[in-house]
């Protein structure tokens, strides 16, 4: 555990940085905690987003006259360590909530959906708050609309359905969603990720992340049932960084998300994988254009597909 950069502000706040607590969002993250006349120590504060991202933050300050905070960070690849300016009142600031709702329907019949399991997704893929519509109606009361991104559908026999949180109307946001019944036909270069959920990457890594995993335990159980089955595996990066580095990078999660199967038992005979860097962008965020993360994050990948 590494804890530097202290910083004490005029209202008795000790800012710092460290990598060693579970709420960690990269490296170094910039942390907070009140001390009294006493010398007693208040509750421990991660800044969170958008001081606080996957890479290393740190050397916080604080203008208390114009609440405006400074830090460092190596979150831009294509340099060293940047200075950043955030307005302290906007990072501090009570949630805003809202509510989520909706129905669940077949897209063919129109008929309402009961037992669908319903999730809200975070902006790294990871799940809020999850529950079952017993009767095909969700809702969800007080979502934070500053951490919740993406609305989860799932039920048995259907396609799995993920869709990002729209602007709310009177402070709620409702959403009815049509699914498609899965119909899995193993043929040649049917892209097997396309009926499950997607399989995304931290910025800047390959790692295999928690959530990837259960969808790849889908991918092992489908090649344990068909033995003859030939898996292409093709990896891909977000925009961000050069065309060189981004290569480089979707090559490594080819690489291990093949080592992930074959260590689970897949020949390797069975297997191919290559990367696409960044040629193969889902949607606008291209070199230079800006997007917020939950749209880069829709390009750090991997997908399946059925070869001979």
């Amino acid at each position: 555990m590494n804890e530097m950069f202290p910083y004490m502000a005029n209202d008795g706040t000790l800012y710092f940085s460290s990598n060693g607590f579970q709420e960690n969002l990269g490296g170094l993250d910039v942390y907070s905690v009140q001390i009294n006349e006493g010398g007693q120590y208040g509750e421990l504060m991660n800044l969170g987003k958008p001081v606080n991202s996957s890479m290393d933050d740190f050397a916080w300050v604080y203008n208390n006259d114009n609440n405006e905070g400074y830090f460092a960070s190596n979150r831009n690849l294509e340099a060293s360590d940047n200075i950043f300016k955030v307005n302290v009142n906007k990072i501090m600031k009570t949630p805003e909530t809202i509510k989520v709702e909706g129905v669940v329907r077949d897209k063919k019949t129109g008929e309402i959906l009961d037992d669908v399991v319903v999730s809200l997704i975070d902006g790294d893929n990871n799940v809020i708050v999850k529950k079952i519509a017993k009767s095909g109606l969700y809702e969800f009361d007080k979502v934070d609309i500053d951490k919740a991104r993406f609305i989860r559908i799932e039920r048995n026999g259907y396609q799995t359905y993920e869709e990002l949180i729209g602007d709310p109307k009177d402070g709620i946001v409702t959403t009815d969603i049509m699914l498609l019944k899965r119909e899995i036909e193993l043929k040649e270069n049917t892209n097997i990720g396309s009926i499950l959920n997607p399989i995304y990457f931290d910025l800047n890594k390959d790692i295999i992340r928690s959530d990837s995993e259960v969808e790849l335990q889908k991918i092992l159980a489908i090649m344990k049932k068909f033995p003859d089955l030939k898996i292409h595996i093709k990896s891909h990066t977000d925009s961000r960084a050069n065309d060189s580095y981004n290569m480089k990078l979707s090559i490594r999660r080819a690489q291990s998300t093949m080592k992930y199967l074959i260590e689970r038992g897949i020949d390797p005979s069975r297997l191919t994988g290559i990367g696409y860097g960044e040629n193969e962008l889902l949607n606008h965020c291209s070199n230079g254009v800006k997007c917020h993360e939950d749209e880069h994050q829709l390009n750090r990948r991997s997908e399946f597909i059925i070869k001979h």
